[in-house]
């Protein structure tokens, strides 16, 4: 009976097509949930790595724009290196989901960020060509605590705009905030 299960599963799960995500949603194991924030990249190179980093405890999710997608736990908030390898050229949609619990309260650790300070080889904020959403949503107040988002962009020479809502949802300012 249970092979006979089996047969059957089989059958239906090939007849009945798999329910795609919308373009604004992130495919977490059958599960669409929103994206909150985007990054187009520019025409990138075959083999072309992009990387950054969160400092920040919480659940996030990364969807690369080439079928890839990222779940990280953070359980403190040092910093994690998220970092991913394009095995095609050409422009890539990076969507972010998931939410802060935490932050680093040292001022000089940043929560989001595309490269080092002193190492600019250590992120790649020169790939980015434009930027949608809020990081709030995903990087929310948290009491009196606020994310740090010093040095975010730095380095990010093809970024000529950013959204007027990008850092809206915070009150009150904290040191080395941007």
């Amino acid at each position: 009976m249970k092979k006979f299960i089996s047969i059957l599963f089989a059958i239906f799960a090939f007849v009945v097509p798999a329910i795609a995500c919308e373009s604004n949603e992130i495919d977490i194991n059958g599960n669409c949930i929103e994206s909150k924030f985007e990054i187009t990249t520019v025409d990138l190179s075959e083999n072309a790595t992009f990387r950054f980093y969160i400092g920040a405890t919480g659940t996030f999710y990364v969807d690369w724009g080439d079928g890839i997608v990222d779940t990280k736990r953070h359980t403190d908030t040092s910093e994690v290196l998220y970092e991913h390898e394009y095995l095609t050229s050409g422009e890539k949609i990076i969507r972010f989901a998931g939410q802060a619990t935490g932050y680093n309260p040292n001022p000089i650790c940043s929560t989001f960020r595309f490269g080092l300070e002193t190492d600019v080889n250590s992120g790649t904020p020169e790939l980015i060509a434009s930027i949608s959403g809020k990081l709030s949503d995903i990087f929310p107040q948290i009491s009196s605590s606020v994310p740090r988002f010093r040095n975010t962009f730095r380095g990010a020479t093809n970024l000529v705009s950013i959204p007027a809502d990008l850092f809206h949802g915070y009150s009150g300012c904290t040191s080395n905030m941007f």
